[in-house]
């Protein structure tokens, strides 16, 4: 007896900690806060104040029945312009980014090599490589934590050491990024809700002084309804944005309908969002 309960919280850790590790860069459902046997959603977003900046104007997103992302596709006024193609293995996933770009006066599809996730529970090592990126190289501990990060450049070289500080619920407190030689470059420290919602964040330079600092507020659905951050101007902290929204939602409790206000009220923008369930 004693024997399989020892088996059994082994099987639960490992399965712990590769659900955690796969999901510190993977997106699915979780990262877009859905609900439900999600199959696609599509979102279209308008401006409203003739001064905004214009927004996407629509998005797509497919998932898979295991609430992966498969496909996301990101249009504008002129049609289909970036998409990334998602494939999945046990230990990764790889995507494909294809973006419309001109080339001698004429729009012309790119395609970027694959950029590749890969983990292993047995070395508790991640790496993020290809795309013509910067490579990724984090190492993870028995809760599946990615707690230090390696950052390297195209050409191999090694230009970042980022390391993570959690909570015992799993979430980042505090992230120090460090220089090759170990200097500190910026530390940034955040606060959660008891429902593992960011409610805080602050973000400071290598001498530890205040450069900014967002807090949110969310509805019952964890969905952001406002949004307050502050930066230093001139030596001064000065508020520099603050948003609220509302929204609109179906039986399963995912939003379709989202408007954007300034801080007077204004409505900055309306996104709807259609939802199609397995």
């Amino acid at each position: 007896m004693r024997r399989s309960i020892f088996v059994l919280l082994l099987l639960t850790l490992f399965t712990r900690q590769t659900a955690l590790a796969q999901l510190l860069q993977q997106e699915n459902l979780t990262h877009y806060n859905l609900n439900g046997k999600v199959k696609s959603f599509t979102e279209v977003s308008k401006s409203i104040a003739p001064d905004a900046l214009a927004p996407m104007i629509k998005q797509t997103c497919l998932f898979n029945p295991d609430r992966n992302i498969v496909k996301l596709e990101v249009y504008d006024n002129t049609g289909l312009r970036y998409q990334r193609d998602y494939t999945y293995t046990p230990f990764g996933y790889t995507y494909v980014k294809k973006s419309k770009q001109n080339v001698k006066g004429k729009d012309t599809w790119i395609s970027a090599k694959p950029r590749i996730y890969t983990y292993n529970d047995k070395t508790r090592k991640e790496e993020t490589k290809g795309g013509g990126e910067q490579t990724e190289i984090g190492y993870y501990n028995e809760m599946g934590e990615t707690d230090s990060i390696y950052v390297y450049s195209l050409s191999g070289k090694l230009t970042q050491k980022i390391r993570h500080l959690y909570n015992i619920g799993g979430n980042i407190i505090e992230t120090n990024i460090f220089d090759p030689k170990g200097k500190l470059m910026e530390h940034y420290t955040y606060k959660w809700d008891k429902h593992g919602r960011k409610i805080f964040e602050q973000g400071f330079n290598s001498a530890i002084k205040f450069k900014y600092s967002q807090s949110h507020k969310y509805d019952q659905f964890d969905n952001e309804i406002a949004f307050h951050e502050s930066a230093v101007t001139n030596g001064l902290e000065t508020v520099t944005t603050i948003w609220t929204y509302a929204y609109r939602y179906d039986s399963h409790h995912n939003w379709i309908n989202r408007d954007k206000r300034d801080d007077d009220g204004n409505r900055i923008s309306s996104t709807e969002r259609k939802i199609i369930y397995y």
